[in-house]
């Protein structure tokens, strides 16, 4: 084990599948219904849906469901490898790799949500 952990040429990166995939895009989607709930705020599902999917949003609407996803491992639920999906949808650029000195705040994610809900409120009806 240890002369694995020493040489980290061996050690490749996870290789997801489209399911992870859709499954962190379900995370997204699930975030942002959520966030509109918190805020009593009417958002037809269709918008809801449209802003996931927005490029634009893609990157806070992961980090928001990877901060959700922070609380719900404290109660021992974790989605799996979707969650490694969030994270490379902002913690990776965008030929596949990772950011170098990327780093995880409170502060981007709390940032992140603002945005979401910027959007949501001039959705909402």
């Amino acid at each position: 084990m240890c002369l694995k952990l020493s040489n980290p040429r061996q050690l490749k990166p996870k290789h997801l599948t489209k399911n992870d995939k859709c499954r962190a895009a379900k995370l997204r989607l699930l975030r942002i219904e959520v966030l509109a709930r918190e805020e009593n705020l009417a958002v037809p599902q269709t918008t809801v849906a449209d802003l996931a999917n927005d490029m634009k949003l893609i990157k806070d609407a992961s980090l928001s469901a990877y901060g959700a996803s922070l609380i719900q491992r404290l109660q021992g639920i974790s989605p799996g490898p979707a969650i490694l999906a969030l994270w490379r949808s902002f913690a990776w650029d965008s030929l596949g790799a990772p950011i170098h000195n990327f780093k995880l705040s409170a502060a981007s994610i709390i940032n992140a949500e603002h945005q979401l809900l910027t959007r949501l409120r001039n959705q909402s009806f």
